[in-house]
């Protein structure tokens, strides 16, 4: 039977058009048939294979009726390994490619029989647009794909809340296969320590065991339109490709369940995937009364205790997006760091910030076990904050330890 995936992100420049490449060659070196479906308008994948030097014509003409998806499927090397690329190549081709996914003509290309094939590998399109949307609702499986920036970590909740999404209105079968680093530099503290805060706040089996390392050779790679396998400084990497096509290829499909967002999620995980979340889950409602009792007690619109990546532990009744709050908190963080730098004072933890003419926002930062958390709140200017948010701080503490 054939398995459907798509390769996504929800922020660029992660390298989601390598994977796929990359992964679809290792797949076949296993002895698999992969078809590699460009689904991004800008053509990553007919730019990386010079599919349109071979055939210009993709999905945009199989939506227009004018070929069919095996005259526009491109053989790579062999017979096992073919791509399509979306055959876009003016803005009207794009516009309408879009407006195609969006009614749902996209997926409805694909829901034939693929049997000579063993994987479909989409490429999705950056962010979580109309042809995104439409490959999570026709795959099996998605592969999210992550660098350690804090642009990409922070984001990170935006995809999963549209894999919830899926999963509730239009696939409720669409599983997670995985979250794959990427570009990861093993010397870097700071990588080291966002990958350590990712798998401290998500299940241990939702992550890949293998990462790929940063590797000039990418480059030279993309320059030559070749997977690393074919170059002699990229056989280092190609052999992390192959682990990863071997995980792949033997692992069960994951399931996030309501690790994160469970509080209007109607369904439960699979008996399996009970009891592996992440160790903050059993704290989450502590954290959530925590934050209720200080913005009752004190005055608070509302509140969200984030760590210091800005993700998102706990909120209570926040007025604005928990993801913006919990990001600012981030920004902030790192404002008090510089601050406290400069004046040359270890300890700076609280900011106070008017934001209009009647409410402003207050942060402050606490330290546990040599990681820093964030709790940001909104309130009326005329608040004393400091008192409540102290003694909500110690509670969250006490939950977290």
């Amino acid at each position: 039977m054939t398995r459907k995936i798509t390769i996504a992100s929800q922020k660029g420049g992660v390298g989601k058009t390598a994977i796929t490449i990359n992964l679809a060659y290792s797949l076949r070196r296993l002895g698999k048939k992969v078809l590699i479906v460009d689904g991004d308008s800008q053509g990553g994948v007919a730019t990386a294979c010079r599919l349109k030097i071979l055939n210009s014509k993709g999905l945009v003409q199989v939506l227009r009726g004018e070929e069919n998806l095996e005259g526009v499927a491109v053989p790579l090397d062999g017979d096992d390994l073919a791509a399509i690329g979306t055959g876009a190549s003016t803005p009207e081709d794009i516009v309408y490619f879009e407006e195609q996914a969006a009614v749902g003509r996209l997926g409805a290309l694909f829901s034939g029989d693929f049997d000579n094939y063993d994987f479909i590998l989409y490429d999705a399109p950056v962010g979580i647009g109309v042809v995104t949307r439409g490959l999570f609702a026709i795959s099996d499986s998605f592969i999210q794909v992550l660098n350690c920036r804090a642009g990409t970590v922070i984001t990170l909740s935006r995809l999963l809340n549209l894999y919830i999404w899926i999963r509730k209105n239009f696939n409720p079968d669409l599983k997670i296969e995985g979250i794959l680093f990427n570009m990861l530099n093993s010397s870097s503290v700071i990588e080291s320590k966002i990958v350590k805060q990712l798998k401290s706040r998500l299940p241990a089996r939702l992550f890949f065991d293998t990462a790929i390392p940063f590797d000039d050779a990418f480059e030279v790679a993309a320059i030559k339109a070749l997977p690393l396998e074919k170059l002699q400084a990229g056989h280092r990497t190609a052999r992390d490709f192959m682990a990863l096509a071997v995980e792949v290829e033997t692992r069960k499909h994951q399931f996030i369940g309501d690790v994160m967002f469970g509080d209007d999620y109607d369904f439960a995980p699979p008996e399996e995937a009970r009891g592996e979340e992440s160790a903050l889950a059993p704290n989450r409602d502590e954290l959530k009364e925590a934050l209720s009792e200080m913005c009752e007690n004190g005055g608070f619109y509302g509140a969200v205790v984030a760590d210091e990546m800005g993700f998102p532990l706990a909120d209570y009744s926040s007025p604005i997006g928990v993801d913006a709050l919990a990001t600012c908190s981030s920004l902030l963080g790192e404002a008090l760091v510089k601050a406290g730098t400069i004046i040359e004072m270890s300890e700076v933890n609280n900011l106070v910030m008017d934001i209009n003419q009647e409410d402003k926002l207050v942060l402050h930062r606490f330290s546990l076990l040599d990681e820093n958390y964030m709790l940001v709140a909104i309130c009326p200017r005329e608040v004393e904050a400091l008192g409540e948010i102290g003694l909500a701080t110690a509670r969250i503490i006490k939950s977290l330890s």
